[in-house]
């Protein structure tokens, strides 16, 4: 699940698209919170591509709805997410792309 509505390059969405199920939502203002709830609710992972966000309310929000977050390594991130306890970080799309495949494949998810 891809949401936001930062800078992000269309190519690692594209990329990502192609090795992983996505929902995509880039502007999260448009969607009912009843919208937005049923949309993480129904999703597994949520990947936050966004290098420049300092504090994703989005992330946040999927994560109490069960979602795992995968994240871009940055500051803000890193204070939120513990890799591998409580989410995932990258610092390549390659990385994200088999955080994903991992997560999706494990008996423990």
């Amino acid at each position: 699940y891809v949401n936001g509505k930062f800078k992000i390059n269309e190519d690692e969405i594209d990329l990502v698209s192609k090795e992983l199920e996505l929902a995509v939502v880039h502007d999260n203002s448009r969607l009912t919170f009843d919208k937005l709830l049923e949309l993480y609710k129904k999703s597994s992972i949520y990947l936050n591509f966004s290098k420049e966000e300092k504090i994703s309310i989005s992330m946040l929000e999927a994560m109490s709805c069960g979602c795992v977050p995968i994240a871009y390594a940055t500051k803000e991130n890193q204070k939120i997410i513990t890799h591998g306890e409580n989410g995932f970080l990258y610092t390549s799309i390659t990385d994200m792309i088999n955080i994903g495949k991992r997560i999706l494949k494990s008996k423990d998810f």
